[in-house]
């Protein structure tokens, strides 16, 4: 969409767009990252209504699930599999195996070496993330070493600069 045309959209429309945008995408190139994007976005709309959830609930673990499969060890794979973790009620997800798949998306960035032209975005925001659950798990210090380091990345990361680093220094 050109620029602007995004605003006014409801999340509903935003996410609709969004996984019409990574399907075509996935009819040119079956990347790990598309699916996992996809596959997040489905996971994120059962929210809307029960017959959403129902329709959707088998989707968003199978595009998971492809991702996993086409990118063993992906750390942006990882990172939204963390994410949907972090999301998810505790009795599907929970805190603890949120912070398991940050802490292995940041482990597996380590290794990330995409050829040119790949997927390449995430290692800061697998950092913010795991601040993120490290505070839910009530380890602030672990959180503010995660914040810390995601803006060693990216010194400009305004939600980790402005948001998340000061909450977790109040406490």
């Amino acid at each position: 969409m050109p620029g602007g045309a995004l605003t006014g959209l409801t999340t509903a429309q935003l996410q609709d767009s969004a996984a019409r945008v990574l399907r075509r995408s996935l009819d040119d190139a079956p990347l790990a990252e598309s699916h996992a994007l996809l596959g997040t976005i489905l996971g994120r709309q059962m929210d809307r209504s029960v017959s959403r959830a129902i329709f959707s609930s088998g989707q968003w673990e199978r595009e998971l699930n492809t991702a996993e499969r086409l990118g063993p060890g992906n750390p942006r794979v990882l990172l939204l599999r963390g994410i949907n973790a972090f999301h998810a009620p505790s009795q599907f997800g929970g805190m603890t195996k949120a912070r398991d798949y940050f802490a292995a998306a940041v482990a597996a960035f380590e290794r990330d070496a995409p050829p040119a032209g790949y997927p390449a975005w995430g290692r800061a925001e697998a950092y913010a993330w795991l601040g993120r659950a490290y505070v839910r798990l009530g380890e602030p210090d672990r959180a503010t070493d995660a914040y810390r380091r995601a803006l060693a990345l990216e010194p400009e990361y305004s939600w980790v600069r402005d948001v998340l680093l000061p909450a977790a220094s109040r406490g």
